[in-house]
């Protein structure tokens, strides 16, 4: 769905938007990465979104600090999924990003992450940036560092191995005593 985020790009520049947006897209999506390469061609949008191919490691962490908005699924309602649970999603958070989604995740349902998450509707239409703009200034409108940290936190709190897979340690636990 991150023709979303490239349309929008588009609708926003058109209308005279004044900030500086820079979209960076990583890893080979081998089933769409050509359209948005196209369609970033055809818009005229090469002076702000940037495709990097897969990365890991350090050149991963090179690109994440690049950035201050994590991009979630926003296509999903296109394969009529309704919730997501992403992997990326936990990892924007442990690198500290707030993010934009558009499906219902488990972010929707806590009252903390509201401060560092974005939901856009999940339908074809381009992701409106200059509602994302307001949300960014809401985030960011203390000290960058310290809402990063926030972020982290409530990430290593929430999702971190030991805490997500405690109810499948427990079954197992209790499984093993009861055959005691």
């Amino acid at each position: 769905g991150y023709d979303r985020v490239i349309q929008g790009l588009y609708n926003y520049y058109k209308n005279n938007g004044k900030r500086k947006i820079y979209f960076h897209i990583v890893g080979d999506g081998r089933f769409v990465l050509d359209d948005y390469k196209q369609m970033v061609k055809s818009l005229n949008l090469d002076d702000c979104v940037f495709f990097y191919g897969r990365k890991l490691g350090k050149e991963l962490d090179e690109i994440y600090n690049k950035c201050n908005l994590g991009i979630d699924s926003l296509g999903r309602h296109r394969s009529n999924v309704t919730y997501n649970s992403s992997i990326k999603g936990k990892e924007y958070l442990l690198k500290g990003l707030p993010i934009i989604s558009g499906v219902k995740t488990e972010l929707d349902n806590k009252d903390e992450s509201s401060n560092f998450y974005f939901r856009v509707p999940a339908d074809d239409s381009p992701v409106n940036l200059d509602d994302v703009i307001i949300f960014f200034d809401k985030v960011y409108k203390n000290d960058s560092l310290i809402i990063r940290n926030k972020i982290r936190n409530y990430a290593k709190a929430n999702f971190d191995f030991a805490i997500t897979f405690k109810p499948v340690i427990d079954y197992i636990k209790s499984l093993v005593a009861e055959d005691l």
